[in-house]
């Protein structure tokens, strides 16, 4: 279905035909690079926030401090399966999950978001 869409119906084979066409073209070019601009935005500040958030909840609680409060485990925007806990009550584990977490995050997101501008 794509190969059909990208080598017979884009508009790209069809603004040569006339004025009307070149004109048409130009304008889905313009709104299909400022929405394609948009949703590279929302994705940038969605992945971003989505990671920030356990960081300052971790922060805000005093889980970097030396004395971290009896019984808790730090808070993770993705929550994996780990050997005996060690990313979630210690520091080192922690932050190898926030590094191993964001290009996962990144990944997803791309996909999801390509997808949505491949069916828009």
């Amino acid at each position: 279905m794509m190969r059909d869409y990208l080598f017979e119906f884009h508009l790209f084979y069809y603004k040569d035909q006339s004025q009307y066409s070149a004109k048409i073209f130009a304008l889905i070019h313009i709104l299909s690079g400022t929405f394609t601009l948009y949703v590279l935005c929302q994705m940038v500040i969605g992945m971003s926030l989505f990671n920030l958030k356990s960081l300052y909840n971790n922060y805000s609680r005093g889980m970097f401090s030396d004395q971290r409060p009896a019984n808790s485990t730090f808070e993770h925007a993705v929550y994996l399966y780990s050997p005996e806990e060690f990313s979630y009550v210690n520091i080192t584990g922690y932050w190898i999950l926030v590094i191993w977490n964001i290009p996962v995050s990144y990944f997803v997101t791309c996909g999801m978001c390509g997808f949505d501008l491949l069916v828009s």
